[in-house]
């Protein structure tokens, strides 16, 4: 990291001041320490002074398993990214050649720039994703410009353990968040080893997966430990302390993500839902595969603080088919709103509170 700074901030910079520098690294499906090539540097440094960050999944989320909770996502990497980066761009290398529509949303959804690989705009039905999708992102531009990520639950990376060379707390984060995923909670992921006050308190919930990793200062905020692999009882705990934060319940093929923006807060759906290939074709054989199907009987429960009230509810959407405009029919109660929705076959629904 020192050579490549020398290099191109130091010296590139000084010939071209607006040099925008970037490196290729390989997370995979967190393959730490192997795999990962910047996962041992200081939180300080790690992405220090770059302008944008490519990092690779490879094929590890490229397949889904939907009867076995397996949505092929890259849900964890794009948050833990989007948490270790701050507001700077980043997109996933997935190597994704089918789920076009998918892969544009999630990275969108978390704070990134959508399909980073395979981007086959050659093909017919993956062309229309793209320009579908993304003039939907330019035209909403202002949904995304600024937006910090809101959820009430933080789930802590734990970095400190993988630069002391302790891999089993990285079992336990993987584990834990992707059943929170499946059971439809809306989390935010950042480094044990960089978190702060203010993102700590900000939370109803924190989660860690190191129990070597000391108590949170703020006596207030529920800190959950998971010092083990997640089973039910950890689980029923961990459900109990999480009771009132924001999460979707129904349609477990669908993810959520909350932003914040001043006065309003916008709630994404990701919908993973899909006519699965052939076991023999498992990645697919381009974007006319994607094949996305409806999911319905959707509920969301959007955690207010304390004083917050809404005063209206839009639906967006990039897919013609979806009805977009004023919600009708929400009902409020006490610090949480709830919707009976169909999700067409559409990867990206948003609400814009």
């Amino acid at each position: 990291k020192d050579a490549f700074d020398d290099v191109f901030i130091a010296h590139g910079r000084k010939l071209k001041p607006d040099l925008l520098v970037a490196q290729w690294n390989h997370l995979g499906a967190f393959h730490q320490i192997s795999g990962d090539e910047r996962c041992l540097l200081p939180g300080g440094v790690w992405g220090r002074d770059e302008s944008y960050l490519w990092y690779s999944t490879g094929n590890a989320a490229s397949q889904t398993d939907l009867a076995n909770g397996d949505l092929g996502d890259g849900t964890l990497q794009l948050r833990y990214v989007r948490g270790a980066f701050g507001p700077r761009p980043f997109v996933l290398g997935k190597y994704e050649q089918t789920r076009t529509r998918a892969t544009i949303a999630e990275g969108i959804a978390n704070g990134g720039a959508g399909l980073g690989f395979y981007a086959n705009f050659k093909n017919p039905a993956g062309r229309e994703a793209m320009t579908t999708y993304f003039r939907f992102a330019r035209e909403h531009r202002d949904l995304y410009v600024g937006a910090q990520p809101a959820a009430e639950l933080l789930l802590l990376y734990p970095r400190s353990a993988v630069q002391r060379g302790d891999l089993e707390p990285v079992a336990r984060f993987k584990a834990i968040g992707h059943q929170l995923a499946r059971e439809g909670y809306a989390f935010d992921i950042v480094p044990d080893d960089i978190v702060t006050p203010a993102q700590i308190g900000s939370r109803r919930a924190v989660l860690s997966c190191d129990a070597e990793r000391r108590a949170l200062p703020d006596a207030s905020i529920a800190n959950v430990i998971i010092g083990a692999m997640p089973d039910e009882t950890t689980l029923a705990k961990s459900r109990k302390e999480l009771a009132q934060a924001t999460r979707r319940e129904g349609a477990p093929t669908v993810v959520v993500s909350v932003l914040n923006q001043p006065k309003r807060r916008i709630v994404h759906l990701v919908n993973y839902n899909r006519e699965e290939p052939p076991k023999n074709a498992t990645m697919g054989r381009g974007p006319h595969e994607e094949k996305p199907l409806a999911v319905e009987n959707l509920t969301v429960r959007l955690a207010l603080q304390a004083g917050e009230r809404v005063k209206g509810v839009r639906l967006l959407s990039p897919d013609a088919e979806v009805s977009v405009g004023p919600a009708v029919g929400w009902f409020f109660r006490y610090a949480t709103f709830f919707s009976r929705m169909v999700l067409t076959r559409s990867s990206s629904v948003f609400f814009v509170l």
